[in-house]
Protein backbone atom coordinates (compact mmCIF):
# COMPACT_ATOMS: atom_id res chain seq x y z
CA UNK A 1 0.00 0.00 0.00
CA UNK A 2 1.23 3.51 -0.79
CA UNK A 3 2.15 5.86 2.01
CA UNK A 4 -0.74 7.88 3.38
CA UNK A 5 -0.48 11.66 3.21
CA UNK A 6 -2.39 14.33 5.11
CA UNK A 7 -2.22 17.71 3.41
CA UNK A 8 -3.87 20.94 2.36
CA UNK A 9 -4.07 22.07 -1.23
CA UNK A 10 -5.11 25.44 -2.62
CA UNK A 11 -8.69 24.17 -3.11
CA UNK A 12 -8.94 23.20 0.57
CA UNK A 13 -7.46 26.57 1.56
CA UNK A 14 -10.04 28.28 -0.62
CA UNK A 15 -12.88 26.41 1.09
CA UNK A 16 -11.34 27.27 4.48
CA UNK A 17 -11.39 30.96 3.52
CA UNK A 18 -14.96 30.72 2.25
CA UNK A 19 -16.14 28.95 5.43
CA UNK A 20 -14.54 31.43 7.85
CA UNK A 21 -15.15 34.92 9.18
CA UNK A 22 -17.63 36.63 11.43
CA UNK A 23 -20.90 34.90 12.35
CA UNK A 24 -22.65 37.02 9.71
CA UNK A 25 -20.12 36.07 7.02
CA UNK A 26 -20.37 32.40 7.99
CA UNK A 27 -24.17 32.42 7.82
CA UNK A 28 -24.04 34.06 4.37
CA UNK A 29 -21.50 31.50 3.13
CA UNK A 30 -23.52 28.61 4.57
CA UNK A 31 -26.74 29.94 2.99
CA UNK A 32 -25.00 30.17 -0.42
CA UNK A 33 -23.50 26.71 -0.10
CA UNK A 34 -26.77 25.08 0.97
CA UNK A 35 -28.65 26.76 -1.88
CA UNK A 36 -26.12 25.34 -4.35
CA UNK A 37 -26.13 21.88 -2.79
CA UNK A 38 -29.91 21.65 -2.62
CA UNK A 39 -30.42 23.32 -6.00
CA UNK A 40 -28.54 20.57 -7.81
CA UNK A 41 -25.99 23.03 -9.22
CA UNK A 42 -22.35 22.14 -9.63
CA UNK A 43 -21.54 22.10 -5.91
CA UNK A 44 -17.83 22.74 -6.34
CA UNK A 45 -18.36 25.84 -8.47
CA UNK A 46 -21.13 27.27 -6.36
CA UNK A 47 -19.50 26.73 -2.96
CA UNK A 48 -16.41 28.57 -4.09
CA UNK A 49 -18.27 31.59 -5.51
CA UNK A 50 -18.36 33.90 -2.44
CA UNK A 51 -15.49 36.12 -1.38
CA UNK A 52 -12.82 35.25 -3.94
CA UNK A 53 -14.99 35.44 -7.06
CA UNK A 54 -13.29 38.59 -8.31
CA UNK A 55 -9.74 37.31 -7.74
CA UNK A 56 -9.84 34.53 -10.30
CA UNK A 57 -9.04 32.00 -7.56
CA UNK A 58 -12.61 30.68 -7.79
CA UNK A 59 -12.22 29.86 -11.47
CA UNK A 60 -8.82 28.15 -11.05
CA UNK A 61 -9.93 26.09 -8.05
CA UNK A 62 -13.14 25.05 -9.80
CA UNK A 63 -11.25 24.02 -12.94
CA UNK A 64 -8.59 22.13 -10.97
CA UNK A 65 -11.04 20.27 -8.75
CA UNK A 66 -13.57 19.36 -11.43
CA UNK A 67 -11.23 18.47 -14.30
CA UNK A 68 -8.03 17.36 -12.61
CA UNK A 69 -9.53 15.68 -9.56
CA UNK A 70 -13.19 14.75 -9.96
CA UNK A 71 -12.85 14.42 -13.75
CA UNK A 72 -9.94 11.99 -13.58
CA UNK A 73 -11.56 9.76 -11.02
CA UNK A 74 -9.09 10.49 -8.23
CA UNK A 75 -12.07 11.13 -5.99
CA UNK A 76 -14.03 8.15 -7.30
CA UNK A 77 -17.34 7.92 -9.10
CA UNK A 78 -19.46 9.07 -6.14
CA UNK A 79 -17.27 11.99 -5.02
CA UNK A 80 -19.67 14.77 -6.06
CA UNK A 81 -22.61 13.23 -4.16
CA UNK A 82 -20.46 12.52 -1.12
CA UNK A 83 -19.14 16.11 -1.17
CA UNK A 84 -22.67 17.54 -1.40
CA UNK A 85 -24.13 15.51 1.44
CA UNK A 86 -20.99 15.63 3.57
CA UNK A 87 -20.67 19.41 3.44
CA UNK A 88 -24.40 19.77 4.10
CA UNK A 89 -23.91 17.76 7.31
CA UNK A 90 -20.79 19.76 8.21
CA UNK A 91 -22.74 23.00 7.77
CA UNK A 92 -25.55 21.70 9.98
CA UNK A 93 -23.00 20.92 12.71
CA UNK A 94 -21.27 24.28 12.28
CA UNK A 95 -24.62 26.05 12.67
CA UNK A 96 -25.75 23.99 15.68
CA UNK A 97 -23.72 26.22 18.04
CA UNK A 98 -24.83 29.55 19.53
CA UNK A 99 -22.50 31.19 16.97
CA UNK A 100 -21.65 29.27 13.79
CA UNK A 101 -18.23 27.61 13.66
CA UNK A 102 -15.84 27.81 10.71
CA UNK A 103 -15.17 24.69 8.63
CA UNK A 104 -11.61 23.47 7.89
CA UNK A 105 -10.82 20.94 5.15
CA UNK A 106 -7.95 18.44 4.92
CA UNK A 107 -7.09 15.73 2.40
CA UNK A 108 -5.82 12.26 3.33
CA UNK A 109 -4.47 10.35 0.34
CA UNK A 110 -3.81 6.62 0.26
CA UNK A 111 -6.28 5.25 2.83
CA UNK A 112 -8.80 2.71 1.64
CA UNK A 113 -10.19 2.08 -1.81
CA UNK A 114 -13.14 4.49 -1.84
CA UNK A 115 -13.53 8.25 -1.49
CA UNK A 116 -14.90 9.18 1.94
CA UNK A 117 -15.68 12.39 3.79
CA UNK A 118 -15.26 12.43 7.58
CA UNK A 119 -16.53 15.21 9.86
CA UNK A 120 -15.10 16.14 13.25
CA UNK A 121 -16.91 18.64 15.47
CA UNK A 122 -14.55 20.52 17.78
CA UNK A 123 -14.95 23.44 20.15
CA UNK A 124 -13.66 26.05 17.68
CA UNK A 125 -14.29 24.52 14.26
CA UNK A 126 -15.76 21.68 12.26
CA UNK A 127 -13.11 19.73 10.37
CA UNK A 128 -13.88 17.92 7.12
CA UNK A 129 -11.37 15.24 6.17
CA UNK A 130 -11.51 13.99 2.58
CA UNK A 131 -10.09 10.47 2.19
CA UNK A 132 -8.82 10.05 -1.36
CA UNK A 133 -7.85 6.51 -2.41
CA UNK A 134 -4.41 5.93 -3.89
CA UNK A 135 -4.61 5.36 -7.62
CA UNK A 136 -2.15 3.54 -9.89
CA UNK A 137 0.37 5.96 -11.31
CA UNK A 138 -0.14 8.54 -8.55
CA UNK A 139 3.21 9.39 -7.02
CA UNK A 140 3.86 8.58 -3.36
CA UNK A 141 5.07 12.14 -2.86
CA UNK A 142 1.76 13.63 -3.99
CA UNK A 143 0.58 16.56 -1.95
CA UNK A 144 0.54 20.24 -2.80
CA UNK A 145 3.50 22.52 -3.27
CA UNK A 146 1.14 25.39 -4.14
CA UNK A 147 -0.66 25.51 -0.78
CA UNK A 148 0.23 28.25 1.66
CA UNK A 149 -0.54 25.89 4.55
CA UNK A 150 2.34 23.63 5.46
CA UNK A 151 1.95 19.96 6.39
CA UNK A 152 4.51 17.27 7.19
CA UNK A 153 4.57 13.52 7.64
CA UNK A 154 6.80 11.87 10.24
CA UNK A 155 7.27 8.16 9.54
CA UNK A 156 9.70 5.29 9.68
CA UNK A 157 11.44 4.71 6.37
CA UNK A 158 13.13 6.77 3.76
CA UNK A 159 11.73 9.48 1.55
CA UNK A 160 13.49 11.62 -1.05
CA UNK A 161 14.36 15.00 0.40
CA UNK A 162 13.18 14.05 3.90
CA UNK A 163 14.87 15.25 7.05
CA UNK A 164 16.20 12.36 9.15
CA UNK A 165 14.99 12.78 12.73
CA UNK A 166 16.43 9.53 14.09
CA UNK A 167 18.94 7.42 12.21
CA UNK A 168 18.24 3.96 13.69
CA UNK A 169 17.06 1.37 11.16
CA UNK A 170 14.62 2.18 9.71
CA UNK A 171 15.21 5.92 10.09
CA UNK A 172 12.46 8.21 11.32
CA UNK A 173 12.05 10.98 8.75
CA UNK A 174 10.07 14.19 8.35
CA UNK A 175 8.86 15.15 4.85
CA UNK A 176 6.71 18.04 3.65
CA UNK A 177 3.32 17.10 2.15
CA UNK A 178 1.96 20.58 1.46
CA UNK A 179 3.33 24.07 1.17
CA UNK A 180 6.51 25.28 -0.46
CA UNK A 181 9.33 22.79 -0.01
Amino acid sequence: MANQLVYKNSGAEHLDDFYSGTPEQLNRAYDEALAAIRGGNDAVAEWARGRSQTSGLHRRNHENLTSDWLGTGLGGKHADRILRHGYEEAIKLARSHPEPLPIETLFVRGCGEDFELHICEGKRSVTVVLFVPARPGLSDDYGSQNAKSKSWVVRAGGADGAEVLHDAEPPVVKAATSGAR
